[in-house]
């Protein structure tokens, strides 16, 4: 073929301006552009960035600085599910930089603000525009190892008063997240349940304004800017008009009328003018690189090969910039060939882990068979890809172990057969929501239940077993009030138990638990399995209450006091074979449980439900302590053991840092004054007592010792570890009660030596 002459069919690239940019989420934008509409493809992944990314992009922009270009593909049919009108193409690279991009043109104090992403109000960006100083606030937040010159700042939803502002926007102290509330608050009633992103400024800033305010300020209506005296009188307008519903508005309308400050201003005017005429290039992926290769053209359905080829390039440009994980990519590719999957895990109201692990565990729930004795493994990108292009067979042909799994997950998460998919024709919600209903604590229902974050802890640590549990709950379907009562009262404590308890292999448990059901599916038949891995030496046996309150005993001399340790003084010196009693039946025990403060959120789970109803334990940016509603606060204040000098200092640290001396509380309300005593703190006020788990003002003075509890007599130091002790005994006796852990474990002697008997344990 003589190919002279001949001109490839590549698009030319388009030009748009950051305001375009955003319009392609918020359509009530005046910023019309007839080229190209994009929207996300049902294939990607969520919103990764972190804030720091977004503020360090956007001092690029307002620099001057290129962002890179974007990628599209012309729209496909069965990836669009945004429901915008007129979208023409999918953005297949730069979905982190957009979105950060439309952080600055979104105004979520307007009445009519849209949505980010369906992200509401969560995330908000501001510009300091005195970050040297003001009046009010002369401290400079331009720190000297920062790179940036435009001080832009996100608060989110997790951190409503934001970030520190170095480039890695750390986490701020629980000091100036609550200085924070209570300087917009002063003189009025505090939010009872955390403020939002609306409610607060960025608290390391001195004149914040939202960026979208100085971006909808410097346009002239036609996408130029604005003369620098109508630039600032708008700005002005817009914070007056604020002023009188909120407090931080003052901050900038004081600064703007300070002396000496043109140059800054000019600054301002300058970056914001250049943010609002910065132009990105969209290059448009070839429509004939999207068509079905010679390989792909082997495939019987032509629809999924040319689904293939958009799956490629998707994957290949996102091992660029943050990268994606493996469950991450796999999802994605899962989306590109059912892409009405999005709106299947959309509807699963009660997931407790993120989207892309929820469709993982789905797939593999799905094609679970119980005859097998294990439980489906993990399936590789090429295998989905495979089940996923599986042909139907042709007439009198059998279908093939591929179409044959490729039914059975378009069945359970895939294809619903039509309709909406928030009905009951979703499999996979009604697993998930009645996995909720075994394992979520509910007051009246479900007392004994999971807080959800811990539901959502188990989930993803202990995925293997989660999965078992939507294997179950699926083949289930319906069952009576009373079945259901019967799993709630055994399944918190399996959970917990294989949480905490497992030695290693979890996967090597799911497969007991699956094959013990593989005669029927009952609790009889899944406590078999628990046996069963007891048996095998797969789970540590936790002793009862009383044997761990035995075994810590505490000596009674003075001199051995000083020098206690929880290893050497309980386990290491203790005579033979004592000390193998004590080594292989209780110090499991404490060491999966003096530190495990999720076993402290289940004591404190009627609190968590009272005060953080709201709290999403399913985002993947919520999951680290920090990003959460609250902190961990020491009862003891941490001021009065750690790094201090006394003859008792060694003990007390010993002590000070397990969950008897910890309480999960608002993480702004966790007080910054680390010298206070506990009574200080809260007597007086007996709901946070009860809350704090602590039986009684008695008890809370034996917390309430200062620096005595360091030195001699010994007293002090005896009587915070005998309080300290008395609550993580009281913080494990409600587990193992509440969860029946006993009617879980194999039968043994009890043994309390003290005491003098032993007493068989069914």
């Amino acid at each position: 073929m003589n190919l002279k002459g001949v001109a490839a069919n590549i698009p030319k690239p388009i030009i748009v301006s950051l305001k375009q940019v955003a319009a392609w989420d918020l359509e009530h934008l005046n910023a019309p552009c007839k080229e190209i509409k994009a929207s996300v493809p049902a294939l990607q992944r969520g919103l990764v960035w972190s804030p720091h990314q977004v503020e360090l992009l956007w001092d690029s922009i307002l620099r001057g600085f290129p962002i890179g270009s974007f990628v599209v593909s012309e729209k496909n049919d069965n990836q669009e599910r945004s429901g915008k009108a007129d979208v023409t193409h999918h953005l297949l690279d730069g979905q982190q930089r957009a979105n950060a991009i439309t952080l600055g043109f979104h105004d979520p104090f307007a009445e009519t603000s849209g949505e980010v992403r369906g992200n509401k109000s969560a995330s908000i960006l501001w510009l300091d525009i005195a970050p040297q100083g003001t009046a009010e606030f002369p401290n400079s937040h331009l720190m000297p190892n920062s790179t940036r010159e435009f001080l832009t700042r996100v608060t989110t939803l997790a951190h409503p008063w934001g970030y520190k502002s170095d480039d890695n926007a750390g986490r701020l102290s629980a000091g100036d997240a609550r200085e924070s509330v209570e300087w917009e608050f002063e003189n009025k009633e505090q939010p009872k349940d955390k403020p939002s992103s609306l409610d607060l400024l960025p608290w390391q800033s001195n004149a914040p304004v939202p960026l979208s305010w100085l971006m909808a300020a410097v346009d002239d209506g036609n996408g130029r800017p604005k003369d620098e005296l109508s630039f600032w009188r708008a700005v002005s307008s817009r914070l007056e008009l604020e002023a009188t519903k909120r407090k931080w508005p003052s901050l900038a309308l004081n600064f703007l009328k300070q002396e000496n400050i043109a140059s800054r201003l000019h600054d301002i005017y300058w970056g914001i003018s250049r943010a609002l005429q910065t132009q990105v290039v969209v290059i448009e992926a070839p429509q004939d690189i999207l068509s079905a290769s010679r390989q792909e053209k082997s495939v019987n359905n032509e629809v999924t090969a040319n689904i293939a080829s958009i799956e490629h390039l998707f994957n290949r440009l996102n091992r660029q910039g943050t990268s994606l994980d493996g469950e991450e990519l796999a999802y994605s590719m899962i989306k590109a060939y059912w892409p009405e999957i999005a709106d299947v895990i959309d509807s699963v109201k009660t997931r407790r882990i993120p989207p892309s692990h929820l469709v993982s565990l789905g797939v593999r729930a799905a094609i679970t068979d119980s005859k097998s004795g294990k439980v489906a493994r993990a399936i590789t990108i090429p295998r989905l890809r495979a089940i996923a292009k599986s042909a139907p067979p042709n007439n009198g042909e059998l279908d093939s172990p591929t179409y044959q799994q490729r039914n059975k997950i378009e069945e359970f998460i895939g294809k619903q057969g039509g309709g909406d998919v928030a009905t009951e024709k979703n499999r996979l919600a009604k697993a998930c929501a009645k996995v909720d209903k075994w394992l979520v604590y509910d007051s009246k229902l479900s007392p004994n239940g999971l807080p959800p974050v811990l539901l959502s802890s188990f989930a993803r640590a202990s995925s293997d077993v989660y999965l078992f549990l939507l294997y179950i709950a699926d083949r289930l379907g319906t069952t009576s009030p009373d079945q259901d009562i019967q799993w709630q009262e055994l399944l918190p404590g399996i959970a917990t138990l294989v949480h905490w308890f497992t030695k290693e292999d979890k996967l090597a448990i799911s497969d007991l638990l699956l094959a013990s059901v593989a005669a029927g599916i009952s609790p009889e038949n899944v406590r078999k399995g628990l046996a069963a891995a007891f048996e095998q030496q797969l789970i540590f046996t936790p002793c009862y209450p009383d044997e761990l309150d035995e075994f810590i005993k505490l000596p009674a001399d003075d001199q051995s006091l000083m020098k206690w340790q929880w290893w050497q003084s309980l386990v290491e010196t203790a005579p033979e074979p004592e000390r193998e009693h004590r080594l292989q039946n209780l110090w499991p025990t404490i060491e999966r449980t003096r530190n495990q403060r999720e076993l402290l959120l289940y004591g404190q789970r009627s609190y968590l439900n009272i005060r953080f109803p709201d709290y999403d334990p399913s985002r993947k940016d919520l999951w680290e302590n920090h990003n959460r509603p609250w902190d961990f606060d020491h009862i003891h204040a941490g001021f009065y053991f750690s790094g201090k000098q006394g003859v008792y200092a060694d003990f007390c640290r010993q002590w000070g840092g397990i969950i008897g001396n910890l309480r999960a509380w608002p993480f702004q309300e966790n007080r910054s004054d680390q010298d206070k005593k506990a009574n200080e703190k809260l007597s007086g006020n007996p709901d946070e007592i009860k809350w704090s788990l602590i039986e009684s003002e008695a008890e809370l003075d034996s917390f309430s010792h200062g620096h005595n509890t360091r030195h001699e007599p010994s007293v002090a130091a005896r009587t915070l570890s005998a309080a300290i002790k008395a609550r993580y005994i009281r913080i494990y006796r409600d587990w193992f009660d509440s969860a029946r852990i006993a009617s879980l474990l194999p039968p043994r002697a009890l043994i309390i030596k003290s005491i003098g008997t032993t007493q068989s344990t069914p």
